[in-house]
């Protein structure tokens, strides 16, 4: 069942990659110009976000299906065996479900936080090694490793 599930994740990767791929490059030029579609933070979306969409799709998704089917079995048998036990456990089900949601909630804006850090962090490392020359001729590799530590920490 999960492997079934990780191919079809990475074979949709593998085309979201592509077809992004593909969308850039078709770009005009003075898209790239732009702070937010620099050459690094391009790279980094393309990689994260492929991957986060694999992680959705793959294992994740066969792990719900699998839930799934074992919460309605679980709830059958209850029935069947007590069910006024049952349906006092099923009250609380609502409670239990906000509170799962709230801590999505929580986790989802730190994943964007952390995406953001990885983004400029690998935008900043891209730039220093591109221009390692400029770099090194301006003494600058202890301002930009300043930098890139800075970006770091944030998404932790």
């Amino acid at each position: 069942r999960s492997l079934c599930f990780g191919i079809a994740g990475q074979a949709l990767t593998a085309r979201l990659r592509k077809k992004s791929f593909h969308h850039i490059l078709q770009q005009d030029m003075s898209w790239f110009n732009q702070t937010k579609n620099s050459t690094g933070k391009l790279t980094t979306n393309l990689s994260y976000d492929a991957a986060q969409v694999q992680g959705a799709v793959g294992v994740r998704l066969g792990f719900l299906v699998e839930l799934i089917v074992a919460i309605t079995s679980a709830i059958i048998l209850a029935f069947y065996y007590s069910w006024s036990l049952t349906l006092v456990v099923l009250g609380f089900v609502p409670i239990i479900t906000i509170a799962q949601a709230v801590r999505g909630i929580v986790q989802s804006g730190a994943s964007s936080s952390s995406k953001k850090g990885y983004e400029e962090s690998s935008y900043i490392a891209y730039e220093a090694i591109t221009n390692i020359r400029t770099v090194v001729s301006f003494n600058l590799e202890e301002k930009l490793e300043h930098l890139f530590r800075k970006e770091v920490k944030v998404p932790h």
